[in-house]
């Protein structure tokens, strides 16, 4: 079938996700605007900082409410996907002759980056309270697992601890109310699901990638001994409600 036939959310079951770049925010904006008048669901961004003009910065700052003003009032979700986040940068400093594959790093440059963009990415999410001033946003992380769910919750917990006043609501509250998460599987699913919580554990497969597995639906026995209405949620509802705008 023509790529340009199934759209953005074709026979809503098969959900496009366009990548959006925040280096020119008006370009965004309109950019946002063109995709939500097709039907988009889910628009998609690499977790990281925003390449400036002088150099980076956090995109949940102030500087960049128009475009999340715009994402709450149309209800979408805005995923944060796993990839290359120019992290190497910080590897090069250690090892400045290596040359970078993708899908080949070296144990060094896995030790360095592993899950180092999507927790600084939710961080800035949080310290810079963009949750708490635009509440209907919806965040979803995929393909970056869950093991760094708990160092972000606790930095910000003891964050949040260290600066009274700073917060007018739990930075952890907020998380659990408007961050979704796909684990990985051998994040152990069931530790997963009771640290994020039932209603915002999403399964995802994406093989033959880090993600993954060959059999995706085996995925359920990962989540053994949970009720079935929880697997339920996790194998499918949560999704579909995260595809439906609000």
């Amino acid at each position: 079938m023509d790529a340009r036939r199934l759209g953005y959310a074709y026979r809503d079951r098969i959900f496009a996700a366009p990548y959006i770049s925040l280096v020119d925010i008006h370009g965004a904006v309109a950019e946002l605007e063109v995709v939500l008048g097709r039907g988009a669901r889910v628009v998609c961004m690499r977790p990281g900082p925003v390449h400036t003009q002088t150099g980076t910065t956090s995109p949940f700052t102030k500087e960049y409410d128009s475009f999340w003003s715009r994402v709450g009032e149309a209800g979408i979700t805005v995923a944060f996907h796993g990839g290359d986040s120019g992290y190497n940068a910080h590897v090069e400093a250690w090892e400045p002759d290596t040359e970078s594959k993708a899908f080949f790093a070296s144990p060094l440059s896995r030790a360095i980056t592993g899950n180092r963009a999507i927790t600084e990415t939710m961080l800035a999410l949080l310290c810079h309270k963009v949750l708490e001033r635009h509440p209907r946003l919806r965040i979803a992380s995929i393909e970056n697992g869950a093991s760094w769910v708990s160092t972000v919750l606790r930095r910000v917990a003891k964050s949040a601890a260290m600066a009274p006043g700073s917060f007018a609501e739990s930075p952890s509250d907020l998380f659990r109310r408007q961050v979704w998460v796909s684990p990985f599987w051998e994040d152990k699913p069931v530790a997963a699901v009771e640290m994020i919580g039932v209603e915002r554990t999403l399964f995802g497969s994406d093989w033959p990638h880090t993600e993954g597995i060959a059999d995706p639906l085996s995925y359920r026995d990962e989540l053994a001994g949970l009720p079935q209405e929880t697997v339920d949620r996790v194998m499918g509802a949560n999704a579909l409600e995260l595809t439906t705008p609000i």
